[in-house]
């Protein structure tokens, strides 16, 4: 019997296998409304990026979250985890929903990851452990919490428009970076995301996450559709490291970064 019951956003990535359910956000192409890993999936962005679509996202409403928090039943806590809050309006909706829900005897706690992707799945999965152990979901959500500085997430950005348009870069940059090919490496630190380094040529950016993960006892690997160095990589961390979790990186970031983005995660 779990202590208390996890649900996420859709942008947390984990394997698929632990069943958790999650709210989708809403990704926008053109007029079209679809939800994040429901209708809207790494095909669907393949799809729209050789036809030249741009998409955007939303964070799911407050009565999305409602309606998921109610799906679960008030017999036990709930531990909602969402992407950072200086990214997305997804962490405020679920709070909103949280406190509405109390009403009617729902005991609902939202935490802040800061990060998202496969950063987000390592406080999924530390959570799920906890749970799993039947640790209190006050004394979780304590050690969560101090986990949650301590996540690092390192992505390679492989369409540089895109992350231009989606603020993540200057457009002049993302203009001249294409131009060059010149491959940005991002961190997400302190919840809002960091231009890490930039470095010319994809064996360049296989060496620099080979460098990042040396030492490391687990490591997460993240992935957005098939790509030759992110292939190389994952191979990479699976023989250096003790513990290696390989997922898809969720489709709606991949539209903010480009289709054939990866990346690392763990903790410092």
């Amino acid at each position: 019997m779990v202590s208390f019951r996890i649900i996420t956003d859709s942008t947390a990535d984990f394997p698929p296998e632990w069943d958790i359910p999650f709210v989708p956000v809403h990704v926008y192409a053109g007029i079209v409304d679809m939800k994040d890993k429901v209708d809207f999936t790494v095909d669907t962005l393949l799809d729209i990026t050789r036809k030249g679509i741009r998409a955007r996202t939303a964070a799911p409403s407050v009565k999305e979250w409602m309606r998921a928090f109610e799906s679960l039943g008030n017999d036990l806590p709930i531990l909602a985890i969402t992407i950072s809050s200086k990214l997305s309006g997804t962490f405020k909706s679920a709070e909103i929903a949280a406190k509405m829900l109390a009403k009617k005897g729902f005991e609902v706690h939202v935490l802040d990851s800061l990060t998202g992707s496969i950063g987000a799945g390592i406080l999924v999965a530390r959570a799920k452990e906890m749970a799993e152990k039947g640790v209190p979901i006050g004394d979780a959500l304590q050690k969560l919490r101090a986990l949650v500085n301590r996540v690092r997430i390192y992505l390679v950005v492989a369409d540089m428009e895109a992350a231009a348009r989606s603020g993540r870069l200057p457009n002049v940059v993302g203009k001249i970076g294409k131009f060059l090919r010149l491959n940005p490496i991002f961190v997400v630190k302190d919840g809002v995301f960091h231009l890490w380094k930039t470095v010319r040529g994809q064996e360049r950016v296989v060496q620099e996450f080979a460098d990042l993960i040396r030492g490391k006892k687990e490591v997460w690997a993240g992935v957005l559709g098939r790509n030759e160095y992110a292939d190389r990589m994952a191979s990479e961390i699976r023989e250096n490291c003790e513990r290696v979790v390989v997922c898809s990186v969720d489709p709606a970031i991949g539209a903010r970064l480009g289709y054939g983005s990866f990346g690392v995660a763990f903790l410092e």
